[in-house]
């Protein structure tokens, strides 16, 4: 991925686990800046910040169908997914379609993260706790100045998907789950 190119923070999602507030703080703090959010959440109806474009959509509505997105995350030098503190996965469908297309992803490193064994911060992810504005803050200007760690988490981040969560890994899973 070109990142010296890529300018946009992005965001996607429509869970009520993600921590909106938190992410407009993060906006308000970054206004050099540019934010893309790609969400359905009434909290997000009434943004007033220059640098936050908000495309009233998700994954699969006449709004944003998969090619539009893929166009959205591909002009996106980074993914964030801030979360709210909860034991229930949250963003992981999200984080994979990001590192999927090679773009990396800065999630909330909470007790609910779906997968702690394959996703490991600085190598393949970027995993953030305390879930503090000046943390957030502090991290996106040290990785959109690191272009070789976002290269090597990009890369990293295709080959975990390509290797951990793809399909027939996702079926052999289901069928053990199911006992067959």
């Amino acid at each position: 991925m070109n990142f010296k190119d890529n300018h946009t923070i992005l965001f996607v999602g429509n869970d009520g686990n993600r921590d909106v507030e938190l992410l407009k703080k993060i906006a308000f703090t970054m206004q050099d800046f540019e934010f893309t959010v790609v969400s359905k959440l009434p909290q997000f109806k009434n943004v007033n910040l220059e640098n936050v474009t908000v495309l009233n959509g998700s994954w699969g509505d006449s709004n944003i169908d998969d090619i539009k997105l893929r166009e959205i995350y591909n002009k996106a030098f980074l993914v964030v997914i801030p979360l709210k503190e909860s034991s229930q996965p949250s963003g992981q469908s999200v984080a994979l379609q990001a590192m999927s297309m090679g773009v990396p992803v800065l999630v909330s490193h909470t007790q609910g993260l779906w997968d702690k064994k394959h996703l490991i911060n600085e190598e393949n992810i970027f995993l953030i706790q305390p879930n503090t504005v000046s943390e957030w803050v502090s991290k996106i200007k040290v990785l959109k100045n690191n272009k070789t760690l976002l290269n090597n988490v990009s890369k990293n981040g295709e080959k975990t998907v390509r290797t951990y969560f793809n399909l027939s890994k996702f079926q052999n899973q289901l069928d053990q789950y199911i006992g067959e």
